[in-house]
């Protein structure tokens, strides 16, 4: 009513509720790619960026499109700049990109300068793969949630000489019913130039996932009461974790410290590499094969169950590997001077 008042009339409306839009006028109703505005059967055209929403399915899909251009540097990076992945859905395929042009810059290459031609094969056969993202589809609404369910953001980190990722589920359970899984978000970053140890990156990959897992609970989800769980494959990395950040050298004992303050140590657990989601962000997935990986979208198999039923065994730890991060225990040095007899002789009779 105040934009109406202002003369701004409000147009394109869309909704998944066929209900919400009868008493609107046709011509204020968003076009679908039908003729008829309010036919709900096929797919609407409504895109932002290249995502797009079905509001008859209420789902969301991608719409990537690729140019026909020379493979140079340039030209790579705005085919990468077309994937619009707010939530990080399609991180295994993003990773991989990014993975595929910090090659390219290693190898100093000018903007427009062709590409060798060991690096046109495997670009062109990604290229020629992204249609496949428009398969995809996401449900855009989270399972239905009741007073009584139980609910947990479950988070998994891992990380690759390539990269690290973080990757979030929400679970909930009613008292009655199937637990429901359903894919939040996710996030990855290539490795830097500089050679880091393993334990390091696992490090590194633990520390983004606490920072999503803040953001999502305190900003995304911030009046659901929902219990945070965080798995990580490294046991070194749980180990610098649940141990005192000052025992630690800078590198590692930074990061520890703001990992207990964004999550409670005793949030995280061990799992194993096989059922790691995150191992699929860290390492890369070929477009053509992302909507068919279960793994990535529903979590490993034991997700689907009661969090009682999740693993909570503790790992194995290197004691070797954990110390190498270890401050050297403190040294005090106490100076003794030697009494001297002689002066105690020449003046002993007094």
């Amino acid at each position: 009513q105040l934009l109406m008042a202002g003369g701004f009339e409000l147009r394109k409306w869309a909704s998944n509720c066929p209900a919400l839009l009868q008493d609107l006028p046709s011509d204020h109703c968003r076009p679908s790619s039908s003729e008829d505005a309010l036919c709900f059967d096929r797919d609407p055209v409504l895109k932002i960026l290249g995502l797009g929403w079905n509001p008859g399915s209420d789902n969301f899909f991608y719409a990537v499109r690729m140019s026909e251009a020379a493979y140079t540097k340039r030209t790579v990076l705005s085919q990468m700049a077309r994937i619009f992945d707010p939530l990080g859905w399609l991180t295994p395929v993003t990773f991989k990109a990014k993975l595929f042009f910090r090659h390219l810059c290693r190898l100093q290459l000018d903007w427009d300068q062709p590409l060798p031609e060991e690096f046109v094969n495997p670009w062109h056969d990604f290229q020629q793969h992204i249609p496949d993202l428009g398969r995809i589809r996401i449900p855009r609404r989270l399972p239905e949630i009741s007073p009584s369910s139980v609910h947990h953001l479950v988070g998994f980190c891992d990380a690759s000489e390539s990269g690290y990722a973080a990757v979030i589920y929400f679970h909930t359970a009613s008292p009655a019913g199937q637990p429901h899984v359903h894919l939040l978000t996710a996030k990855s970053k290539v490795a830097p130039n500089k050679a880091i140890s393993l334990p390091r990156l696992e490090l590194c990959g633990a520390h983004l996932l606490a920072k999503l897992l803040h953001a999502v609970s305190s900003r995304m989800l911030p009046q659901l009461e929902a219990s945070i769980v965080a798995f990580c494959d490294s046991t070194v990395a749980l180990a610098w974790i649940r141990g005192e950040s000052h025992r630690w050298k800078t590198f590692v004992g930074n990061r520890v410290a703001d990992i207990q303050d964004l999550i409670p140590h005793h949030s995280w657990r061990h799992v194993s590499t096989t059922d790691n989601p995150a191992d699929c962000a860290s390492r890369g997935i070929a477009p053509h094969h992302l909507q068919h990986h279960p793994l990535w979208w529903n979590g490993p198999s034991w997700l689907a169950f009661a969090s009682e039923n999740w693993p909570n065994t503790p790992a194995t730890v290197d004691t070797d590997s954990v110390q190498q991060e270890a401050k050297p225990p403190p040294m005090f040095v106490l100076t003794v001077t030697a009494s001297d007899d002689d002066y105690i002789n020449r003046f002993s009779s007094f």
